[in-house]
């Protein structure tokens, strides 16, 4: 668990959410306001996540990209990073 990288996302952004829903590997969460789509956030557990949704001001949809467990009532952060891939001569 990554807890000191959570709290400072949480001391730099000063943004918090809690999961109040999770509905097959989509997680509700709400109190997220100024989140982008496409954005990475961070569950407090080290696990991260992707903003798939924007489904009001205040309620958000993320696709979990790590696995671990995640409850109702886990805080979540965000990072301020849009979701991106590395791309070389190899791939292209």
């Amino acid at each position: 668990m990554n807890m000191s990288k959570f709290e400072e996302l949480l001391e730099t952004l000063g943004e918090v959410g809690y999961v109040e829903q999770i509905v097959h590997s989509i997680v509700r969460v709400k109190g997220l306001s100024g989140v982008k789509a496409s954005e990475v956030v961070m569950f407090e557990t080290g696990g991260l996540g992707q903003i798939i949704s924007l489904v009001s001001d205040e309620e958000v949809e993320i696709l979990p990209l790590s696995k671990g467990l995640i409850r109702v009532g886990d805080r979540v952060a965000r990072t301020g990073r849009l979701l991106s891939t590395k791309v070389g001569e190899r791939l292209l």
